[in-house]
């Protein structure tokens, strides 16, 4: 079976199919499991793309499934002060991983599909061919990347090696910093949690309403907000085991937090729009993940609704990360972030978090990057790194094939409740 991403519909449906397949099953040459057409060769690259990032996501792919058990007992040994090792059981990766790398192979050779004359024809005046292509061949390999994480969870050497190619480990400065921001403490006032999800809605509504963006907001059982930039939709967390509750002063916070991820897929889908290209800056560039969530941490400072709470778990949620990449124990990790301040129930759950993911170090790590620019808006460009950013601003300066873009640093950085 040769997939083709002329058509999306047909195509999701034999990507479904053939994943779930041995290589040897599928009695195909390899090169000749997906194809791209030299005509329309970027939209048909951007229907594989979008197949395949939500397929591969890690967000879907990896769970622990028996985590609250394990809290309990994680619990009871503290309590107890005994000795205690997870036992996590994980869900199973739904796809054949093999074939899944075959066939991200097959589509970033195919990338060499994408011309110079491709490239002229939609405006490009600084981006040179190599820089463009590399935008959809890296972000290929980065879906690469994801899948070898879920398709080896249960290998901890094997997640070890992929999670720091994913997430890169913070400097020793970022980690003396955490260290000593949580032994001086945070003043943590006493905060009514008594807004529900559907409390929380109306005001995301409304930020979006003044920022002059048309999307979606969603309330779902699941633990934490966030954002699908493939389907335009932004979720509030009900709570996946209880009812979730907030405060005025997070629900505040969120609004801001949350609604920046939008921001940036919303002006990457714009900038896009007038080049006449697919929306990939508004829905995955290669690695951007460390300057979306610094970013969102950035916005809360500039607009004064960060929480002292939400900050120490920020520092906090760095430490768990550190302890794990340092191949440190889950009980002596669950010591060390107690120590520092987490309330057992947190240590567990920010240390079992980063057994699934190893990624909560780039909240703070970006968030120190964007605080030392000198401007903003090259990395408002859409969901973009710092390195593609600098590219994409020579194109935006030299009036080629994209704009500044639409929402800007003042519309989210000078902005109050009050």
């Amino acid at each position: 079976m040769t997939i083709k991403f002329s058509n999306k519909q047909e195509a999701e449906k034999n990507v479904e199919e053939v994943l779930k397949k041995d290589i040897k099953q599928l009695n195909i040459h390899v090169p000749e499991l997906a194809q791209i057409e030299q005509e329309n060769v970027l939209d048909q690259l951007f229907n594989a793309l979008e197949i395949i990032t939500d397929k591969a996501s890690w967000i879907k792919n990896i769970e622990i499934t028996n985590k609250s058990s394990q809290r309990q007992k994680f619990l009871a040994a503290i309590e107890n002060d005994e000795s205690f090792e997870p036992d996590f059981e994980f869900r199973e990766f739904p796809y054949n991983e093999k074939t899944f790398v075959i066939l991200l192979d097959v589509l970033i050779g195919e990338c060499e599909k994408i011309s110079e004359e491709v490239l002229t024809q939609h405006g490009a005046k600084e981006i040179d061919i190599e820089q463009f292509r590399a935008i959809w061949e890296e972000t290929f390999e980065e879906l690469k990347l994801y899948v070898k994480l879920a398709g080896n969870i249960e290998n901890r050497e094997k997640w070890l090696k992929f999670s720091q190619k994913i997430w890169p480990m913070a400097s020793e400065n970022v980690v003396e910093n955490t260290v000593s921001k949580l032994n001086e403490g945070f003043d943590i006032p006493d905060e009514e949690k008594n807004l529900t999800a559907e409390d929380l809605k109306p005001m995301w509504e409304k930020e979006l309403e003044r920022i002059g963006i048309d999307y979606n907001v969603e309330i779902r059982d699941v633990p934490g907000c966030f954002n699908i930039p493939e389907e335009q939709t932004v979720v509030i967390a009900r709570g996946k085991e209880k009812e979730r509750f907030y405060s005025r002063q997070q629900a505040e916070m969120l609004t801001m937090h949350e609604l920046f991820h939008v921001v940036r897929g919303y002006n990457g889908r714009k900038v896009c729009e007038k080049a006449d290209l697919p929306p990939i800056f508004g829905v995955h560039t290669p690695f951007y993940d460390e300057t979306e969530e610094g970013g969102a941490l950035y916005r809360e400072k500039a607009t004064f609704t960060d929480q002292s709470s939400q900050w120490k778990d920020y520092h906090l949620r760095f430490m768990a990360a550190y302890y794990l990449s340092e191949e440190v124990s889950f009980e002596e990790s669950g010591e060390k972030l107690i120590e520092l301040g987490a309330e057992p129930e947190r240590a567990f759950d920010l240390l079992a978090r980063n057994r699934e993911a190893l990624r909560h170090h780039i909240y703070l790590n970006g968030y120190h990057k964007w605080k030392n620019l000198d401007e903003t808006w090259p990395l408002l460009i859409g969901k973009i790194d710092h390195q593609l950013a600098k590219i994409l601003k020579k194109e935006v300066e030299a009036n080629g094939m994209i704009d500044k873009p639409p929402v800007t640093g003042d519309d989210l950085f000078n902005f109050s409740f009050d």
